[in-house]
């Protein structure tokens, strides 16, 4: 399990999307890795076809996940 995963399944219930993908903005600033990890699970959650996954995914703003238009 990775980072995004470990601190999704540990969210408050009523974490927003937004809320989530702030987080993982700011760690992508921490890791020794520049977020790579979390990145690439961002990228598996947007076509994993779990609707909050995606939603927090898509709440991203730090870079762009989809490597190519065709997703």
């Amino acid at each position: 399990m990775n980072l995004a995963d470990f601190i999704f399944e540990k969210r408050a219930s009523g974490a927003k999307p937004e809320c989530l993908a702030n987080i993982f903005e700011r760690l992508v600033w921490l890791l020794d890795d520049n977020g790579a990890e979390i990145h690439a699970g961002m990228r598996q959650w947007i076509g994993s076809g779990e609707l909050e996954r995606a939603r927090v995914a898509l709440a991203f703003a730090e870079v762009y996940l989809l490597l190519t238009y065709a997703a």
